[in-house]
């Protein structure tokens, strides 16, 4: 007899017993033993389903998101309308929608409704699928889930959506509560907060100290140049080989706002010196003990790399401490740091080549920038952050108030966007910025070429003593003192003047173009200089007057760029300013780094006197433009895209000055 239906079947002699199922693979074993759990399975399907779910508590109706996301940007779809459940129609509750993208439809059976759209009656029964309307489909749960069992977070209207975390069913896709930092404020002009408010021994303490890690960082690139010749002997390589250690570190320089970027924003100015500088002294000492000459390339540019992060982080503290537009006081301080870019390069082959005659070791040099890292990590303690939005945040989050968090992607995208990619554009397009740092780098290149060309010519010419040859590098030092008091005598007795003048009159605002004077000056310093330098250096000619060509070419060189270094914070905004001067250090550094290596070559097979004649003749080509932006700047400044950009979008601020 057949067994009754429902009834298991027993094995039997007239029953064929199947043989047991032979063992699985070892390749199959492994597969279900990675297999998904139920759990995981659910989670997997939560997040990859293609639209949000919702569970409902006894409601006659199914949630239709996508309407709801059109009521909250104002407009209702046609098929779609508001439905009153007075008039008998379907209405959604607070926090609930209709929608034709997929959804879980409620687990209560519906009584028959009849859509907006023309759709005859729905009959939904559980996890049902509706065959009436074709633009909605129905997501089945996974095998295995109780059908009776309401599943987590039903009834749950608040329930959150998929997208990030805690975004919820019935509100926007970030929480109203969260506080955007950049819509933290001082309370009032007169806020002890500011940096501007501080006592002036702390505004002034807190300006000095970064001058002396800029003087610092700049003083690592040149020392460097005494130990080249000893360097080239030990390794057996050549000169321009050995010349490599400047073109590296003065590369290195150029990334550091890469590194000092993301830890300004995130976590202060004043981080920034005690993350970076300690690096930066590391590989120094690595260049010290190199025992090849590969680790002495590697050492020198992450040295440069991590130390220029100050240079970028100290003009922004002097911006956040001092009012660039109007405060007198901001150009002289700024004059004084912008000085310090040249100031610690010409001091630096004083003390190598004072170690050197010494008959102490080239590795010395590397030994002192350590020595003196370690000696300003002292000062740093003492410091406070001068960053708004870092001294903002950390009141805040003193208060225990909740913060929103930029998305990196965004922050990351913001960097590259004012460090790299803006720079290269303004470059070709703005001719302001592609003028200047057309100029600039050519001041900054030559500068460093000289720490080759001085040597050359000297040791060649007059033939002095080791210290004989580093005192001459006191004539760069003295140019560029020369320069910083040139820049704020300008500022002091033109510019502010003349400034307050017309605001006593109730005139227009000064042109920013009346802050190029001293750069006229150095337009013509600089060629005079080079032109000096290149036919008095002959035997016959005591060694005092080429020297005195250095004075004025470092003089000429270094005021025309504190001058128009300015003149760029005036003219941009704030990022579209740290995107200007971006574009400067780009084209800075990069001649910077290339002069050195092919200096010593120019001055052999040209001649001392030919090759000073070529620098002096592009000097002099170049002299006209400092000129063309002392007349002609309004004019430009009106017909740039940029600095209308940024009238509309922001007004100027002094935290243009963030990369020098």
């Amino acid at each position: 007899m057949e067994p009754s239906s429902g009834s298991s079947r027993l094995p039997s002699q007239h029953t064929n017993i199947r043989a047991p199922p032979s063992r699985p693979s070892r390749s199959r074993r492994i597969i279900q033993r990675l297999k998904p759990s139920l759990e995981t399975r659910r989670h997997i399907n939560y997040i990859v389903r293609p639209a949000p779910v919702l569970y409902y508590d006894r409601l006659n109706i199914f949630a239709e998101i996508d309407a709801y996301i059109a009521s909250r940007e104002g407009h209702i779809p046609p098929e779609v309308p508001n439905r009153d459940p007075q008039s008998g129609g379907v209405s959604s509750p607070v926090g609930v929608a209709t929608v034709t993208q997929p959804c879980i439809a409620a687990k209560k059976e519906v009584s028959p409704t009849t859509s907006a759209s023309g759709v005859g009656s729905v009959e939904q029964s559980k996890w049902g699928r509706d065959n009436k309307k074709k633009d909605t489909y129905w997501l089945f749960p996974p095998r295995g889930i109780n059908m009776d069992v309401p599943p987590r977070g039903y009834g749950d209207v608040a329930m959150v959506l998929p997208g990030s975390m805690g975004e919820k069913a019935n509100g926007n896709h970030e929480d109203e509560s969260l506080i955007d930092p950049a819509d933290l404020e001082f309370d009032g002009p007169d806020d002890k907060r500011n940096p501007r408010n501080w006592p002036m021994w702390e505004r002034i303490y807190n300006s000095v100290v970064p001058m002396i890690a800029c003087f610092i960082v700049s003083f690592g690139a040149s020392v460097y140049a005494a130990a080249v010749f000893a360097i080239q002997d030990q390794f057996g390589i050549t000169l321009t080989q050995s010349l490599a250690g400047i073109t590296l570190y003065v590369l290195g320089m150029g990334f550091g706002p890469f590194i000092a970027g993301p830890i300004s924003e995130t976590i202060g100015r004043r981080a920034v010196y005690f993350y970076t500088l300690p690096i930066a002294a590391a590989f120094s000492l690595g260049v010290g003990y190199a025992t090849n000459f590969a680790t002495i390339l590697i050492c020198r540019f992450f040295s440069a790399m991590f130390g220029s992060g100050v240079l970028a982080v100290g003009a922004g503290a002097v911006a956040d401490i001092w009012d660039v537009h109007g405060d007198g006081a901001a150009v002289y301080t700024s004059c004084i740091l912008l000085a310090m870019a040249f100031t610690g390069p010409s001091i630096g082959p004083l003390v190598g080549f004072q170690v050197i005659a010494d008959n102490l070791h080239w590795r010395w040099t590397m030994f002192i920038v350590c020595i003196m890292i370690a000696a300003f990590m002292i000062t740093v303690p003492f410091t406070r952050e001068t960053y708004k939005k870092a001294i903002l945040v950390a009141q805040a989050r003193k208060d225990k108030k909740p913060l929103k968090k930029p998305p990196p992607k965004e922050s990351l995208g913001l960097l590259f966007t004012v460090t790299l990619f803006r720079p290269v554009r303004m470059m070709f397009i703005e001719p302001i910025v592609c003028c200047i740092s057309l100029y600039n780098g050519f001041c900054f290149a030559v500068f460093f070429a000289f720490f080759e060309s001085l040597p050359y010519v000297l040791l060649g010419v007059y033939q002095p003593g080791e210290r004989g040859l580093a005192n001459s590098f006191l004539a760069l030092s003295l140019g560029s003192v020369l320069a910083a008091a040139t820049c704020a005598a300008f500022e002091w007795l033109v510019y502010q003047p003349r400034r307050q003048q017309r605001i006593d009159r109730g005139m227009t605002p000064i042109k920013p173009e009346e802050r190029l004077y001293a750069a006229l000056v150095g337009s013509i310093l600089f060629p005079a200089g080079l032109f000096i330098w290149a036919l008095t250096a002959k035997e016959d000619v005591p060694i005092i007057v080429p020297l005195i060509g250095c004075v004025l070419f470092a003089w000429g060189s270094v005021v025309t760029f504190i001058v128009t270094v300015i003149y760029i914070v005036h003219i941009y905004n704030t990022l579209l300013g740290a995107s200007a001067l971006g574009a400067n250090s780009l084209v800075r550094y990069a001649m910077g780094a290339c002069f050195p290596l092919f200096t010593v070559q120019m001055y052999d097979r040209l001649g001392i006197q030919n090759a000073g004649i070529l620098l002096a003749a592009i000097a002099a080509a170049l002299g006209p433009i400092p000129w063309t932006l002392f007349f002609y700047g309004a004019r430009l400044r009106g017909r740039s895209v940029f600095i209308k950009e940024g009238k509309t979008e922001s007004p100027a601020s002094d935290e243009g000055v963030e990369r020098v």
